[in-house]
């Protein structure tokens, strides 16, 4: 993105600076977004507790030494991220449709039931 970004530089300054004010004001609100997103990661308590007491579980007794935890982490870290940029890009476009107060109500009722609904079935299903 950021050679995309660079070439847009080089041939809109000239030509459009309004669309050149367009492109630097994307860049920033992405790397605001990153910013904020990274602190949240890793100020979360769930993640910490993830690779304090569950990973842990999971990884022979020299895993500081072969690097196992490294590889779990940047895993994690990775899967997170993409998570993230999914969420973000799907709120954006959610966002940007002109939905009526109705279909707004109808889209959180759908969110709401699935959430319910799988909480639900996490809490009866039959662990071995």
């Amino acid at each position: 993105m950021r050679a995309y970004c660079g070439a847009l530089d080089t041939h809109l300054a000239p030509a459009n600076p309004k669309l050149m004010m367009m492109v630097l004001t994307i860049r920033t609100r992405v790397w605001r977004a990153t910013r904020r997103e990274v602190i949240v990661a890793a100020t979360n308590p769930k993640a910490m507790l993830l690779f304090a007491a569950f990973l842990p579980q999971f990884l022979s007794s020299n895993a500081v030494d072969d690097g196992s935890l490294l590889v779990l982490a940047a895993a994690y870290i990775g899967i997170e991220a993409v998570s993230a940029v999914a969420y973000t890009v799907a709120g954006g476009l959610i966002g940007r449709t002109d939905l009526s107060t109705r279909a707004h109500r109808y889209l959180d009722g759908i969110t709401g039931t699935a959430f319910v609904g799988l909480g639900g079935y996490l809490a009866t299903t039959q662990r071995p």
